[in-house]
């Protein structure tokens, strides 16, 4: 290898350097012979000492951690269509020198502060209320000048026409010195030719519809190059403001459902492709509350339009604004807000009771199949999200959320009675164990809060209902209880089985999860119990004792199970908890039983719970270290 030396240092460097390798000097080009002059040169550019050389390079680093800035800074602007910076000022030398300091570790800081001013907000603002007041006063001009045949519809159409673009020229014309002036302006414009293209098709008929729809599209199309050449958020607002809220302004009827329609969507064609190459939330929410609106007067006002029209129209918008609350997030890998997150369940919400409000007097057998149409538009969604790879958890799981929530609106809509409990016991196991699965605290709460819901349905509805036949534990009542309480132990062992990551607090979800599981096993075998006697034939003093004694037994007997099972397993949480329900017996054996049973069942009460006790006794006391392990014995 060929090694050529610095002329400050004189140490040996490759020919490929430009630079020294040891002192940062500039070494000399290849092919030349360094001079004695050169060398002084070279000194006086890089500095003689090694202080000297370190500072240019310090001074070097500097600049390169501006550029690296203002790239970020670009590439910001770019992502997220932002565009409130400060440019920076030439640096030179001199002011590079008074902005770096170097601590005593050899750190650089930058000492410049950005500045905000205040005076831009309300300039900037009137700017575009200002305009959106010329775009309702032109409206309304024009309106007022073809009722009174001051002008007729097709003046009124080429006037709006040319005042449209002259704005537009203006915006173009000063967007380089006062931008977002400039961008109201534009937005200004592009409102106006709306509404000229919209009058001249949906209220004079003076083109057709292809040729409308044709010009429609070369406005969405100007409009999102235009915004996103300027980063112009502001101006694709005020656009889409102006364009949905033209056929209100401008005509006092509403006009033909399909050309309405037609219209709403080719602009929120527009709004989805800005909205997949720029998050801005803004344009989304107010484009999606505007189309919706648009669609919600009809459904309103007009009773005789087509319902499958209507809602052919809701559904269509709806696909196109699921597409700008997730595709910026799928296509770009960006972790959303919950900003974001709000915007696709605002967009869910509104189309749904838009649906429920149209469908639900004639066609609310159909309810069900929408929203099954829903969890399966998310579900794909989700596993879109997951085969796409480095789409953020977040975005997922949100997804996932939403197919789960609309699968719970299914659930009362299409079934009743028993199949409700077990639904929803089954996705709340499902819920806790995906929460684990996904690491997501927010899944497993979700699950977790539908268990309350299954325990009162339990109670309140399971218990008491009537099976056309009876068959003791063969019945429907029963599978439900069963389902429910399957679930319930699951979702306690997937806390038991994985819940090392969960947060502190859900630590004592696996004994309530477990309690509760108890707690109804033997609420159904009594209620199972209580019913069989009611449908004996036994005289009504027989069934009452009958009923108290099975009780007692039932109870004691539960208890020496779980006795057992805890003690097999070491777990003195089910032990304790079998007691409980002995001692619960004992209490009702002395304080009730005795009381209201005949003699004879009482004598068989006492006699049986009597004989278990001591047999329970007997094996405590042989056992003596089962009565320590439980006091000291591990969970």
């Amino acid at each position: 290898m060929n090694y050529r030396d610095c002329t400050i240092c004189e140490k040996p460097n490759l020919e490929s350097n430009t630079f020294c390798i040891y002192c940062g000097a500039e070494l000399p080009e290849l092919g030349t012979k360094s001079t004695a002059e050169d060398t002084e040169r070279i000194k006086e550019d890089n500095g003689t000492s090694s202080k000297g050389s370190i500072n240019a390079i310090q001074i070097e680093v500097y600049k390169l951690r501006k550029e690296v800035d203002e790239l970020r800074k670009n590439l910001h602007i770019f992502t997220t269509g932002d565009s409130s910076f400060i440019k920076s000022r030439p640096t030179t030398r001199s002011t590079i020198s008074k902005q770096v300091s170097t601590s005593p570790h050899g750190q650089t800081r930058s000492t410049a502060r950005k500045i905000l001013d205040w005076e831009q907000i309300p300039g900037n603002w009137f700017a575009r209320i200002g305009g959106l007041a010329i775009l309702i006063g032109i409206a309304f001009f024009l309106a007022l000048a073809f009722d009174n045949h001051w002008i007729e519809a097709t003046g009124q159409v080429v006037i709006g026409i040319s005042v449209g673009l002259l704005f537009l020229v203006a915006g173009e014309y000063w967007q380089n010195q006062y931008r977002t002036w400039a961008q109201s302006v534009s937005g200004t414009g592009i409102a106006i030719l709306y509404a000229s293209i919209y009058a001249a098709f949906g209220i004079h008929e003076l083109i057709d519809a292809y040729l409308a729809f044709a010009l429609l599209i070369v406005i969405t199309l100007a409009t999102a190059g235009l915004s996103l050449r300027y980063h112009a958020l502001p101006l694709a607002v005020l656009a889409v403001i102006g364009g949905l809220g033209t056929p209100l302004f401008l005509n006092r009827d509403l006009p033909e459902l399909h050309l309405m329609l037609a219209y709403i969507l080719i602009l929120d064609l527009g709004v989805l492709a800005l909205a997949t190459l720029r998050n801005w939330r803004w344009l989304t929410l107010v484009a999606a509350i505007g189309s919706y609106g648009l669609m919600g007067t009809y459904i309103d006002h007009d009773e005789g339009l087509s319902i499958p029209l209507l809602q052919t129209g809701l559904s269509l918008i709806f696909l196109i604004f699921v597409g700008a609350t997730t595709l910026f997030h799928l296509i770009w890998r960006k972790v959303p807000e919950y900003t974001d997150l709000g915007l696709i369940t605002v967009n869910a919400a509104i189309y749904f009771s838009l649906t429920v409000g149209l469908l639900e007097e004639n066609y609310f057998d159909w309810l069900p199949l929408v929203s099954l149409s829903l969890v399966g538009l998310y579900g794909l969604i989700a596993y879109a999200s997951i085969r796409r790879g480095g789409v953020p958890n977040r975005t997922t799981i949100f997804l996932l959320l939403s197919a789960l929530t609309f699968l719970a609106i299914t659930i009362p809509i299409q079934f009743d009675g028993k199949w409700v409990t077990i639904a929803l016991a089954v996705k709340a196991a499902s819920l806790i164990y995906a929460g684990f699965y996904l690491n997501y605290k927010q899944v497993r709460i979700f699950g977790l809060a539908l268990l309350p819901i299954v325990a009162f349905r339990l109670i309140a509805y399971e218990t008491f209902a009537e099976p056309e036949t009876f068959t003791l534990l063969v019945n429907s009542r029963v599978l439900t209880f069963m389902v429910a309480i399957v679930c319930i132990y699951l979702s306690s062992y997937f806390y038991l089985r994985y819940g090392s990551d969960s947060k502190k607090w859900e630590g004592i979800v696996v004994p309530i999860l477990s309690a509760t599981a108890s707690f109804f096993s033997l609420w159904i075998i009594s209620a199972e119990a209580i019913r069989y006697f009611d449908n004996t034939s036994f005289a009504e003093k027989t069934r009452e004792n009958a009923k108290l004694l099975s009780l007692s037994l039932l109870w004691a007997i539960y208890a020496v199970i779980g006795l057992t099972i805890g003690g097999l397993i070491h777990s003195k949480r089910i032990r304790l908890g079998a007691l409980t329900i002995l001692t619960v017996a004992v209490l009702k054996l002395f304080l009730i039983d005795s009381l209201q049973l005949d003699r004879e069942y009482s004598v068989v009460a006492f006699i049986s719970l009597g004989l278990l006790l001591i047999t329970i006794g007997f094996f405590y006391q042989k056992h003596q270290a089962t009565i320590k392990e439980f006091f000291l014995g591990r969970d």
